[in-house]
């Protein structure tokens, strides 16, 4: 039987998903860089264009004769006792009457090509910010811009209250019931003005306990962003 250790334990897909995490762990390490140049004051990306690669392995099937004597030659075998087994291509492999092995060679080339994010623009950055105007009354804000400091106008932003979410961090505080009814939002959709921002104003209902925690969604393009916001008395 030919030596096991020589064979490939992974199949083709895992061969293929392997060097795409590993492109995707290089690419990691450059935004890093990115990041740590960026807090310097300049403002620079870099991308692996592409990576080719090729796999040369041999492809066999093995059949095991020991059982398959046992059923007669008129009988069919098992699909278990069917192997296709993978292994670089030009390794020396030995053999025993046991094994019978049906053996081609197979070259498999390809190129993995990056596509920027966003088409090569500077990516999407958010910046939302609560204010209190008073006990029943907040404004939630976002500002959309790019990494490059561009500010982005006539983005839709779309402001919704997360009612689930809501319910779930008021239960931790104890308050284990659904938003009033009364709590509402002024504006669900608002577009970016020249600056880059869009802003909508949360009215509470009376009824809200002090302590209860209001969880508003913001979402712009494929970002998105929960804020959390406390009743206060």
């Amino acid at each position: 039987m030919a030596d096991i250790d020589t064979y490939l334990s992974s199949t083709i897909d895992d061969y293929l998903l392997s060097i795409a995490e590993g492109i995707q762990l290089a690419q990691a390490r450059l935004d890093q860089l990115q990041a740590n140049g960026s807090s310097q004051g300049s403002s620079w990306s870099y991308y692996l264009p592409k990576l080719e690669f090729e796999l040369k392995v041999s492809v066999e099937l093995t059949e095991n004769k020991q059982a398959s004597a046992k059923l007669g030659d008129s009988r069919l075998r098992p699909l278990d006792d069917r192997h296709l087994m993978l292994r670089p291509l030009g390794q020396v492999q030995g053999g025993t009457q046991s094994q019978l092995a049906v053996e081609a060679a197979s070259v498999i080339r390809g190129t993995f090509v990056a596509i920027p994010a966003n088409a090569g623009r500077p990516g999407q950055v958010l910046r939302s910010r609560v204010t209190r105007l008073g006990p029943l009354e907040a404004e939630f804000s976002v500002e959309v811009g790019d990494t490059a400091g561009g500010k982005q106008a006539g983005v839709e932003v779309h402001f919704n209250i997360d009612r689930d979410a809501s319910r779930q961090a008021s239960a931790a505080k104890g308050l284990d019931f659904d938003v009033a009814a009364g709590t509402w939002l002024a504006e669900g959709v608002v577009l970016t003005d020249d600056e880059g921002r869009a802003a909508t104003q949360l009215t509470i209902d009376p009824s809200e306990p002090v302590g209860r925690v209001i969880v508003i969604s913001l979402d712009v393009a494929s970002r998105s962003e929960l804020v959390h916001y406390e009743v206060e008395g």
